[in-house]
């Protein structure tokens, strides 16, 4: 799922098992700037353009409040 807007954002689920990808402008991480931001567990999976993006503090506040309390997670970058 697609999410533009904060309110979308606000409604997505947040379990303790998920994993998170992120899409990067380079496989280089000397140069690679995020372009995307992705996460789900295995019934739901949201994605969020970062370039077009107009609510990333919150996104990045509540990332930070979840991985505080997460109990296993796997972060993939560039795979899809």
């Amino acid at each position: 799922m697609l999410i533009k807007t904060l309110a979308e954002f606000e409604k997505c689920h947040w379990v303790k098992l998920l994993a998170i990808d992120t899409e990067t402008s380079s496989l280089n991480p000397r140069e690679a700037e995020l372009t995307g931001f992705g996460w789900g567990d295995n019934k739901t999976q949201y994605y969020i353009d970062w370039e077009t993006c107009n609510f990333k503090e919150e996104v990045i506040k509540k990332l930070k409040e979840f991985l505080k309390h997460i109990e296993l997670f796997s972060i993939m970058p560039n795979l899809i």
